[in-house]
């Protein structure tokens, strides 16, 4: 399996995970089904810059049609919500462009989404110039 994914195998039974959008049936005695449950992952368009630079974030593998906010964390560790309530799509994806809180020090910090429905969580690194 690639980057992200994880895999198992399933017998005998109908299972559905709805906030990840998955149904397996294998109502078969010797029957089984594969399920595949993709990780979130998020990517910056910038991975540097200064207070208030512009930053799009792109997300993956969340839960499908639900909604998603990204935190800023700054080196000295202050957590800022910079959105809120930004939906994903039919196939757990998002695109957002959001701003460096203009109080972040110097230094190394970080993007973080989290989709609490699903429980799903990204990070990415972005350093503060």
């Amino acid at each position: 399996m690639g980057k992200g994914r994880t895999s198992g195998l399933v017998t005998g039974a109908v299972i559905t995970l709805a906030a990840l959008g998955l149904t397996l049936a294998a109502p078969l005695e010797n029957a089984s089904a594969a399920i595949r449950v993709e990780t979130a992952t998020i990517t910056l368009s910038k991975s540097s810059g200064p207070p208030g630079t512009s930053v799009m974030v792109r997300g993956t593998g969340f839960a499908r049609n639900t909604m998603v906010r990204i935190i800023f964390t700054d080196s000295a560790r202050h957590k800022t919500v910079v959105a809120t309530k930004i939906p994903t799509g039919a196939s757990g994806s998002f695109t957002q462009t959001v701003a460096v809180p203009m109080s972040a020090p110097k230094g190394e910090g970080h993007f973080s989404a989290d989709d609490k429905l699903a429980s799903q969580k990204a990070t990415a690194p972005f350093r503060v110039t």
